[in-house]
């Protein structure tokens, strides 16, 4: 039988009302710093990310010339070994490039800008490599001043871009000035896929430099990269 109650209007009428019952249960309040299954998950994430084995390529570029001349380098060949620094597996994430990169010049222009890019080439680097047409519009005419190949940008994506100005003494050839760069430059775990037991692979890193230095002797550059990844 329902338990009724006697409620009276506002004009004295007496009326039976049968409260309403709630069927929805009540839920125990959660106690707090109690453990979700979302945060255990990311816990577990967090220690895997922290047992992964850093490892790092050494990319040495020493006494090279830098003139109008498009010149590139690849600094992620990334040898497969047993050795400490080398990967066990085709796919590398690589977490961050630190980039020392000196030059110096000595000839007998008044001026010199030297251009210094990283990109990510997006294509096989087995099929095809990058050229100075698939990543610049109007190189050489424009040299250190082109813009990117933006009709192109589905090949590759740029990660740095620099320019360094150096000044020369016309008549002085042999004084030299010299200008330091040290960067770190993070990428958030960017993937490469090599192929199998080799160095070529998809969305290889590679180093562009040029100036707009036409004559003798010309900005020499030396850099170091240290190129920090995780292979699986």
């Amino acid at each position: 039988m329902s338990r009724r109650t006697n409620n009276t209007n506002t004009q004295g009428v007496v009326s039976n009302v049968i409260p309403p019952q709630s069927t929805a249960r009540r839920r125990k309040p959660q106690k707090k710093g109690r453990l979700t299954t979302e945060k255990v998950g990311a816990m577990i994430l967090n220690q895997a990310l922290k047992d992964r084995t850093i490892k790092y390529l050494e990319v040495l570029i020493t006494g090279t010339s830098v003139s109008t001349t498009y010149q590139q380098v690849d600094i992620s060949a990334i040898t497969q070994g047993a050795s400490q620094n080398e990967r066990v597996a085709d796919t590398a994430w690589i977490e961050r490039i630190d980039m020392s990169l000196g030059v110096t010049s000595a000839n007998a222009d008044v001026f010199n800008t030297a251009r210094f890019v990283i990109i990510k080439w997006k294509e096989s680097s087995q099929l095809a490599l990058p050229t100075a047409a698939d990543v610049f519009t109007n190189y050489p005419n424009a040299l250190t001043h082109s813009f990117f190949n933006f009709e192109k940008r589905k090949l590759y994506s740029v990660i740095h871009d620099e320019l360094i100005s150096l000044t020369g003494v016309a008549t002085s050839p042999t004084d030299t000035s010299q200008i330091l760069s040290r960067k770190q430059i993070g990428l958030s775990s960017s993937r490469i896929d090599y192929d199998l037991a080799g160095t070529t692979g998809w969305n290889k890193l590679y180093f562009i430099f040029f100036s707009d230095s036409s004559a003798l002797p010309f900005p020499v550059l030396n850099v170091n990269f240290r190129i920090w990844y995780y292979d699986e």
